[in-house]
């Protein structure tokens, strides 16, 4: 895991970086951001990524209904420097998480599916609340969201048995945006109500 100083940093992974990896991470940012300003930083980049272009217009319509925005955005290629860099890497599907292995091996262990590690945080809560299981954890931001990733990695292939995929919307209509975007949605809320109950004064 990265042991860099500043903000808790999250890379966020799709394929071509047009579609789910922008709007997650610009959902993702922007929750974080509005309840601990400045402790995270929130990325995207794709496995194949289309370079230079900006997201889809599918993604962005859906950002735009939400407040998102997605101004200045372009596909970026993952590259082991970004990778090595990032304190956690949250992907669409196993095949985003296994290109993420071949291309920095190194980040197996802080890798999840996005609704992988969203389902993790809430099943695990419900077995035994992150306010007890961090209360002896003592540090800022990284070291909680370090601590609890450890947990995370410890537990995952006991509750494994779900497929926990975003599927891609790319070319399949508004409704495809729709689904993606709610189902982002929902796992994204689950991750920053856990860091408004891990830092409940900011």
């Amino acid at each position: 895991m990265s042991t860099r100083s500043g903000p808790f940093r999250v890379e966020v992974v799709c394929t071509a970086n047009i579609c789910r990896s922008p709007y997650v991470a610009a959902s993702l940012g922007a929750g974080l951001d509005a309840i601990a300003p400045g402790a995270f930083e929130v990325l995207s980049s794709g496995t194949l990524a289309l370079a230079g272009r900006p997201p889809d217009p599918g993604t962005s319509r859906v950002a735009r209904e939400r407040g998102l925005v997605l101004s200045g955005m372009r596909a970026t290629q993952i590259t082991p420097a970004r990778l090595s860099g990032a304190d956690l890497i949250l992907v669409m599907d196993k095949d985003h998480r296994q290109s993420v292995i071949d291309e920095f091996p190194g980040a197996a262990r802080r890798t999840f599916l996005l609704k992988e590690f969203a389902r993790l945080l809430q099943v695990l809560d419900a077995e035994n609340s992150w306010t007890r299981r961090l209360h002896a954890v003592e540090g800022d931001v990284r070291a909680r969201w370090r601590r609890v990733i450890e947990i995370a990695i410890k537990e995952r292939e006991r509750l494994s048995a779900y497929s926990d995929v975003l599927e891609d919307p790319f070319r399949q209509g508004d409704e495809a945006f729709e689904v993606m975007a709610t189902e982002a949605d929902a796992a994204v809320a689950a991750i920053v109500e856990l860091q408004g109950r891990l830092f409940p004064e900011g």
